[in-house]
């Protein structure tokens, strides 16, 4: 039982370690390896509100946001899951803003974990 589910941490940890290392770095191109074909964007400070946004716009879109309001420090408040659902709320701080992150991903039939909702709301 122990091998089973040692390869789905392997794959939520990695998915939350690379999370993690490109919003602090403000990186776009790493994090939208792991978007889903077409996912929800919603950035307030570009007054973003897709509800469906192919990966690729989804990138430049996010990568003029870390532009624009460069990070300064970047934590997670929330993790949890259930069944093939995972979800992760943050604290994404720029010099002078503060923005509550959320990230909604779910597990595939491949077992690959792809984000299907991103969330900057202006806290």
């Amino acid at each position: 039982m122990l091998l089973i589910t040692l390869p789905s941490l392997t794959l939520d940890n990695d998915i939350n370690v690379l999370i993690i290392s490109s919003v602090k770095a403000g990186k776009a191109a790493p994090l939208a390896t792991y978007f889903d074909k077409q996912i929800e964007l919603k950035i307030d400070a570009l007054q973003v509100d897709y509800t469906t946004v192919s990966a690729r716009q989804a990138e430049l879109i996010l990568g003029t946001f870390f532009r624009k309001y460069p990070p300064y420090r970047f934590e997670y408040i929330y993790k949890g899951g259930s069944g093939n659902l995972l979800y992760r709320t943050g604290s994404y701080y720029t010099g002078e803003d503060h923005y509550q992150v959320y990230v909604l991903m779910h597990r595939r039939a491949d077992k690959r974990v792809v984000i299907h909702s991103l969330q900057f709301r202006k806290a």
